[in-house]
């Protein structure tokens, strides 16, 4: 098996000539496809992998947003549903939940409350590092036409 298939390879190239101007031109289109497809995918790879840490976060702050409730009538609510508003509402409910007397509070919600305030801080850096090189990766103007084609878009800075 392994002679016929390389002698089919032998054969392919020495019954095609290579230097004529359609073989190279296809070879080259060929090329050129490969390359963008690769960069198509390592721009779509980067934009999930972003997207999913940014659900990450989202999670977290939802869930805190409801001990916050069960903790203190009184949470305040983010103005829009904004990234940036949402941690600014986190930031207020933490401020105000950390005030109320540690006797009155439930302290399974509070110790999750905690956790998750903790996991916020660790998931925080990593994504807004990667949502910058990403949001400059697609407003780079180098490969602007490539991300305007591809309809990639910026992600909301946080």
């Amino acid at each position: 098996m392994i002679t016929a298939s390389s002698s089919a390879i032998d054969a392919f190239f020495k019954n095609n000539d290579f230097s004529s101007p359609g073989t190279i031109l296809s070879l080259l289109l060929v090329v050129l496809v490969g390359i963008f497809i690769f960069l198509f995918n390592a721009m779509a790879m980067r934009r999930k992998q972003l997207d999913i840490k940014i659900h990450f976060i989202s999670v977290i702050l939802n869930r805190r947003r409801q001990i916050a409730a069960e903790l203190d009538n009184d949470s305040p609510s983010p103005e829009n549903n904004s990234m940036t508003a949402r941690l600014e509402c986190d930031t207020r409910a933490a401020t105000q939940i950390d005030a109320l007397p540690a006797d009155t509070l439930s302290q399974p919600l509070l110790n999750e409350y905690r956790k998750l305030g903790e996991a916020l801080q660790q998931a925080l850096p990593e994504c807004r590092a990667e949502l910058e090189h990403y949001n400059h990766l697609v407003e780079k103007s180098d490969t602007r036409w490539f991300t305007k084609l591809c309809r990639f878009t910026p992600r909301e800075r946080f």
